[in-house]
């Protein structure tokens, strides 16, 4: 299949719209600055656009509002304490240009643009059926890649709070799924700890006493409205990627793995800075196998365009500058 999405750049009087195939690796591309990324993805043309079916990693360069909307990317997208610094080190990548992450995908990008051929008022609803309220029994540990967490206040003295696999796509049970953590959630408090997910992708939180639906995702959620219909009388609070308040609204039962800017900020080297050619990776790597990288290990896929980017010593200059640039105001 591919992954594909659509790299957008306007001005006051034209817009260019180039289709590809370079979802996973656009936040690596897009911190070189302007002048390389326009060039690079002019040689990738596969198209025209990718609607929200198809998008998996878009970006609008808006040079008259100087103004940057973007998601998409392998690991940088799922890790929001690494993305939120990344999008602080951009800024100076991209001097005088305001860095947004697309938090609803396509549909930030469209609601920016001259002209699309999509109807926003219908694109990016999901048909999926809602995951099964069953995943929450045994505090969702029977799943082997639990993801994201969930917690509900059903009184001031009760706060539950439990592993699940995808939270947001248990919203659509309605009530339903107020009833199910009532009968076999246990838990009281939560210390996030995973082997393979470092940091949870998504989260809800249920306030019973308020009759409130907070929901959070490191994902693009096209239209984050669309669940409400099944919560009548509750109102829904969607926190984009804040999820400090939902460790708040558990009163910090909820305890996440934040890193440390310094911890964030090495992962990003060990990411942008990686050095190391295809035929060195083949030699040595099974496919789809991480590579280290200044001592940690990070997404192979950059490295099937290594020859068509900034070398690394340009790239190593890019990154201290900004990091620089950045620690003063720290």
């Amino acid at each position: 299949m591919g992954h594909r999405g659509n790299f957008v750049v306007s001005d006051k009087d034209t817009q260019l719209v180039i289709a590809h195939k370079m979802a996973l690796i656009l936040p690596f591309l897009m911190f070189w600055g302007y002048d390389f990324v326009t060039d690079f993805f002019k040689d990738h043309h596969i198209g025209g656009w990718f609607d929200t079916v198809w998008d998996e990693g878009s970006v609008l360069i808006d040079t008259q509002k100087k103004q940057i909307i973007l998601y998409g990317g392998e690991h940088i997208s799922r890790n929001i304490p690494h993305r939120q610094l990344y999008l602080q080190l951009m800024q100076y990548t991209w001097s005088g240009y305001n860095i947004l992450w697309g938090h609803r995908g396509l549909i930030d990008i469209l609601n920016q643009v001259k002209s699309h051929p999509f109807d926003i008022t219908r694109e990016g609803y999901s048909s999926y059926h809602a995951t099964s309220l069953s995943i929450l029994e045994n505090d969702g540990l029977f799943d082997e890649w639990p993801e994201s967490v969930i917690s509900i206040k059903f009184t001031e003295d009760d706060i539950r709070v439990q592993y699940v696999y995808d939270s947001y796509e248990l919203l659509p049970h309605g009530e339903a799924l107020v009833n199910k953590m009532r009968e076999v959630s246990q838990l009281r408090e939560l210390e996030w700890e995973h082997d393979e997910i470092e940091f949870p992708v998504d989260g809800v939180h249920i306030d019973v006493t308020t009759k409130r639906v907070y929901f959070w995702s490191a994902l693009k959620i096209h239209q984050p409205e669309q669940h409400e219909k099944k919560w009548e009388g509750w109102e829904f609070v969607w926190l984009k990627d804040d999820y400090q308040t939902h460790t708040k609204l558990t009163e910090n039962r909820l305890k996440l793995p934040i890193p440390t800017f310094e911890e964030s900020l090495q992962y990003l080297k060990a990411y942008l800075l990686i050095n190391m050619t295809l035929d060195e990776y083949k030699a040595t790597h099974e496919y789809g196998d991480k590579i280290k990288s200044h001592g940690l290990y990070v997404p192979y896929y950059p490295i099937y365009y290594l020859d068509q980017i900034p070398p690394i010593e340009e790239r190593t200059k890019i990154f201290n500058d900004a990091v620089n640039a950045w620690r003063p105001s720290k």
